[in-house]
């Protein structure tokens, strides 16, 4: 082999190297980016909760003990895959109910008052069964419940009846 033979055969090594570093860097960025995200389910929507369930009467005197046991522990929910970005259902299991003081007057229960009203929120445990985080995604709230203290009178009709 000749001199320029050898400065060529060094050449294509050392390209080849750097090919090969560079494939293995553009492969590992994606892998640090998602990284934070491979144990994560992004929440992108809930099921709408039933009428009866959304919206709860108790009577008066009743303890919020006995109004959050009327609440759901389990809620059904959808989630983005970060990997195929398919959206997949899922049961979130130890749900618990708080009051939402954005949308009360009294930051305590007291359903001592007839005709009061109470607003819960939902609150998710920090990771599902599997152990993986519960994040929501953007734009994404939690399910609420608007509890009722009393019943509702019914309003009479102003027309009276038809003979």
């Amino acid at each position: 082999m000749n001199t320029s033979q050898l400065k060529t055969n060094k050449k294509k090594k050392v390209l080849s190297m750097l090919l090969a570093l560079t494939m293995i860097f553009q492969i590992s960025i994606p892998a640090v980016f998602a990284e934070g995200e491979e144990n994560q389910k992004k929440i992108i929507a809930f099921e709408e909760l039933a009428d009866d369930v959304k919206n709860i009467t108790v009577e008066v005197d009743s303890t919020e003990e006995e109004v959050v046991a009327k609440m759901p522990s389990s809620l059904k929910a959808t989630y983005q895959e970060t990997t195929t970005g398919s959206a997949i259902e899922i049961t979130i299991e130890d749900i618990t109910w708080e009051l939402d003081e954005a949308n009360i007057d009294s930051a305590t229960f007291d359903s001592s008052q007839n005709g009061a009203s109470y607003t819960y929120k939902a609150k998710l445990p920090a990771t599902d069964s599997t152990g993986d985080e519960l994040v929501l995604d953007s734009g994404v709230s939690l399910p609420t419940i608007t509890v009722l203290v009393g019943a509702v009178p019914m309003l009479m009709s102003s027309r009276g009846t038809n003979p």
